[in-house]
């Protein structure tokens, strides 16, 4: 899970359009905060 102070980046309209968006592809998200924050998503490509 996420740390209380990720959790509440995930409160704002931004970033819960992100992860609406990424769930709808089948994708993952993921939130650094290793030196600043970086925000990871990872989907499938589709196949031919």
């Amino acid at each position: 899970g996420l740390s209380e102070e990720h959790q509440e980046g995930y409160s704002s309209l931004g970033m819960k359009l992100v992860k609406t968006l990424v769930e709808q592809i089948d994708g993952t998200l993921e939130i650094v905060s290793k030196k600043g924050m970086h925000t990871i998503i990872v989907f499938p490509l589709p196949k031919d």
